[in-house]
């Protein structure tokens, strides 16, 4: 008796329809929590004026020993543009791939719904 019912048991599902969907919802909420706060951290950490921008690269290039007018300046400072713009390529590729990370995560929430 006691053998036929411990496997009954066993095969009981650990949770119900409504708490794995409960859990879902709440394991989705934080996945998109956590990446929508470190989108907004990275756009708002690259918050610099374009004139702050400028005296960060002369101070950058100034310390590479380019002296204001030279060609190496000027190499130096289209060099520092370059990375500014690589940087922000990174940034709107990762958000990309986080937005369609989260569009399949809500299309495969829907169909487990029906």
């Amino acid at each position: 008796m006691r053998g036929s019912e411990g496997n009954v048991a066993l095969c009981k599902p650990l949770r119900s329809d409504k708490q794995r969907a409960i859990f879902m919802n709440r394991s989705t909420m934080r996945v998109s929590a956590a990446l929508l706060f470190f989108g907004v951290s990275g756009t708002l950490a690259g918050c610099v004026s374009p004139q702050e921008q400028l005296a960060q690269d002369q101070g950058t290039c100034a310390n590479m020993g380019a002296t204001y007018g030279s060609p190496t300046h000027t190499r130096c400072m289209l060099q520092q543009q370059q990375r500014r713009d690589d940087e922000m390529l990174r940034f709107t590729q990762q958000a990309y791939l986080n937005q369609e990370m989260a569009r399949t995560a809500q299309e495969m929430r829907d169909r487990r719904r029906d």
